[in-house]
């Protein structure tokens, strides 16, 4: 099984910073946080208008190496206690019919949507507005 490590980063005093999720983290925040589409998830990102509210290791931990894994990497802790979006923010849409054309940002949104998210494992339903903040507090 081929893997590219790790893929989550944070902007942590503009500079990113490669985690991994603490087993301490809020459970049920991570899964709905997993649960938002990758089109809603990306135009988050891009747009700044996802915060994670939780806490950053101070130390540096080292992914395992060896045959068959990727190239060991540097990487710090995160305890998710809980997220949040401010609006307005944009998801992503196709750029054309063309699936080869890729995904654009798309209009400014008001709010987060049940269509935003997939289904959650345990299958309860989320209130989306749930994570939802004014500002950036």
């Amino acid at each position: 099984m081929e893997t590219t490590g790790l893929t989550t980063a944070l902007h942590v005093d503009g500079r990113s910073v490669t985690i991994a999720w603490d087993p301490a983290s809020n459970q049920q925040a991570l899964a709905e946080l997993d649960a938002l589409k990758p089109e809603t998830f990306l135009g988050l990102t891009r747009g700044r208008a996802l915060h994670v509210v939780g806490s950053l290791s101070r130390e540096i931990h080292q992914t395992p190496s060896g045959p068959g894994r990727p190239t060991s990497e540097p990487y710090k802790s995160f305890t998710l206690h809980d997220w949040y979006v401010v609006p307005p923010f944009r998801r992503l849409v196709p750029a054309s019919d063309d699936p080869l054309d890729g995904m654009v940002p798309g209009p400014l949104v008001e709010q987060l949507s049940p269509e935003d998210f997939r289904a959650l494992p345990d299958g309860r339903a989320l209130d989306p507005r749930a994570h939802e903040r004014a500002t950036r507090d």
